[in-house]
């Protein structure tokens, strides 16, 4: 079973520096698990053109009761990444990150992701998974 997640960055005063060219974020700690999902068919999501869109889409807070208000976050921006793990309790090296750029996304290697020393996930998302099992 494969994983996909999102990481949001704790610091947003990259953003004063180069608002449009977010640096590669090296350090696990400098970010928080906002959000997990596992899935079946990793083939099928990475072929499929777009697919961090429709994760992006789902982190967005537009309406009453989307999913960011759920679990007390702010919608998915420019600068935070997604990942897809294929093994999250192996040593993911075959582990592929993107980072959401102004347009589009960019794929990263950051060291924490090739190290595997994965961001912690936050409070909310604890307590979010707590009322729904």
């Amino acid at each position: 079973m494969a994983e996909v997640a999102v990481y949001y960055r704790k610091d947003p005063s990259w953003m004063a520096k180069t608002p449009l060219n977010p640096p590669v974020e090296h350090s696990a700690y400098a970010l928080v698990e906002v959000f997990h999902e596992e899935i079946a068919n990793v083939p099928m999501v990475v072929n499929a053109p777009g697919w961090q869109d429709y994760f992006f889409k789902k982190l967005q807070n537009i309406e009453t009761g989307d999913l960011p208000q759920k679990l007390g976050i702010r919608s998915m921006m420019h600068g935070d990444i997604i990942t897809l793990i294929a093994d999250r309790g192996a040593r993911p090296a075959n582990a592929r990150a993107w980072q959401c750029e102004m347009v589009g996304w960019k794929e990263i290697r950051p060291d924490w992701l090739i190290n595997g020393d994965l961001p912690h996930a936050s409070p909310a998302l604890v307590s979010l998974d707590a009322k729904e099992a």
